[in-house]
């Protein structure tokens, strides 16, 4: 697929970058959607054969094994990526080598985290399905570079389709475990399965040279050198973003229906990370691509391009968040049954944090554009800091004063990417590039449009004796929608411009 492009002898001129960019955007938004439609489906589906418990308990497993794979992220992929010799064998099998001693240690670390994790949170059904789970990290530590290969030279097209079989091969072993042996032990067999199925296609599916183990000191110092703040940053990241789920699991998981309220919490969150979803395998991307050659080029209109590209942006993502909070109750209401009825309420509680952690990342990526790394660990540390403190003052405050203290957990959480945002935008503004005028703006353009959206149905409900759920969707197309209808001629008229 790749060949015209290193191949000099070629009669077919190479893509440039701009098409690879142009294409790449639109496979990686084809690879967001196919697969969250079949995890939609699958949710769907196996919600019906198995109990929120489950779900409950599916999130605490993978807290732990999602976490020790961050924490343990020394920046492989992206060493390959951006290194001047990230197609050559010797580095590809060094890389090859440190990724699946990496898994073996993951591996590792799970066994041995299996027994107090579970006795931590009191679930002593956690020790086997953590035992189990923890071979991901050996399964996707032996995956080969070739994928990494096609992600440096932005050909997607064979990317996209390992992703979406493995999430095939994982929606039909989840779905047929699940109907013939309903139990959590699906949810699991599913996720192992997809992580097989993974690895196994980027050797089948992907042509290339296969990997070997070899050891050559300096592709490994380079790696490690490079590797050595993404490290720090994304242990720092991930606890920042699932401190609401470690402190969940040991605040309600041992209390009565705690488990069922952290499933149905679990299965909130897939609905929740939609827009982040979106935005870090698209938006963000292109972002600091075009930001970081407007830099180059004319740095004297930076701002100005920076300006215009927030408005884009901020446009889209309120469109995204406003319409997530707005269309959640009905989304639970229409395709869960009623045990999962609380999970609308939760997505909309999620979107606070949610849109800015989204003014986070954009305002990010005028600092790397810039060559500014720092501020990244700068703002996730503070992150981290207010989050904690946060999460836990509105749970407690939640429990006293509205007898819900996952509901004030979910608003406590937003201080921490309020703060996180705050850093970023004051280390944008002493580098002349202001940012938090414009983006407040639009933080009260979106509260006004999710609040009218979001309660409105809740007041003419009772009033028209219509289901709530039901009434806002109706009452989003009414609020929403002519929203919506002006951010596409933004959007539009802005592409245009460029």
């Amino acid at each position: 697929m790749g060949s015209n492009a290193l191949d000099p002898s070629s009669s077919t001129p190479a893509p440039s970058l701009k098409q690879r960019a142009v294409r790449g955007t639109l496979l990686s938004i084809l690879n967001v959607g196919g697969v969250q439609i079949l995890r939609l489906v699958g949710n769907v589906i196996t919600t019906r054969l198995l109990f929120p418990e489950a779900y409950g308990l599916m999130l605490m497993v993978l807290v732990l094994v999602q976490g020790l794979h961050m924490i343990s992220d020394v920046g492989i992929l992206p060493s390959i990526i951006q290194h001047k010799r990230g197609e050559e064998r010797d580095f590809l099998d060094t890389a090859w080598t440190m990724q699946a001693l990496r898994g073996g240690l993951i591996t590792l670390l799970g066994l041995a985290l299996a027994w107090p994790y579970a006795k931590f949170y009191g679930q002593e059904g956690l020790i086997g399905m953590i035992l189990v789970a923890s071979t991901q990290g050996l399964i996707s530590g032996f995956e080969s570079t070739n994928l990494a290969t096609l992600n440096r030279r932005i050909e997607l097209g064979r990317l996209v389709l390992v992703n979406f079989g493995a999430q095939v091969v994982s929606f039909v072993v989840m779905v047929v475990w699940a109907y013939l042996s309903p139990s959590v032990w699906a949810l699991l067999a599913g996720a192992l399965a997809g992580d097989v199925a993974r690895t196994v296609l980027s050797y089948v599916a992907v042509p290339g040279p296969r990997n070997r183990f070899r050891w050559e000191p300096e592709a490994a110092h380079v790696i490690f050198h490079f590797g050595k703040w993404i490290f720090v940053s994304t242990l720092v990241t991930y606890l920042g973003m699932r401190f609401d789920a470690l402190a969940l699991g040991k605040l309600i998981g041992d209390t009565p229906g705690g488990l069922d309220d952290l499933g149905v919490y679990n299965i909130g969150q897939n609905l929740a990370g939609l827009p982040t979803l979106v935005t870090g395998q698209v938006v963000i991307w292109v972002l600091l691509a075009a930001l970081s050659e407007s830099f180059r080029d004319d740095s004297a209109r930076f701002v100005e391009t920076v300006q215009r590209t927030r408005r884009v942006l901020n446009a889209a993502g309120i469109l995204m968040i406003v319409g997530t909070a707005v269309g959640a109750p009905a989304f639970f209401y229409l395709l869960y049954d009623a045990r999962y009825a609380a999970a609308g309420w939760m997505v909309q509680l999620l979107m606070l944090s949610t849109w800015f952690f989204f003014l986070q990342e954009t305002s990010v990526r005028v600092e790397l554009a810039m060559g500014r790394s720092r501020s990244q660990m700068v703002a996730n540390v503070a992150k981290l800091v207010a989050t904690v403190p946060g999460a836990l003052g509105g749970y407690f405050a939640g429990q006293h004063w509205l007898g819900n203290g996952m509901a004030g957990l979910l608003v406590g959480i937003t201080l921490g990417s309020v703060v996180g945002y705050a850093f970023v935008a004051y280390s944008l503004r002493d580098n002349g590039v202001p940012i938090v005028a414009s983006d407040m703006k639009w933080t009260l353009v979106g509260l006004v449009l999710a609040g009218l959206g979001g309660y409105t149905p809740w007041v003419l409900g009772p009033m028209l004796d219509v289901d709530a759920p039901l009434l806002s969707i109706a009452v989003g197309i009414v609020v929403v929608g002519p929203y919506a209808v002006w951010c596409a001629r933004v959007i539009l008229r802005e592409v245009r411009r460029q």
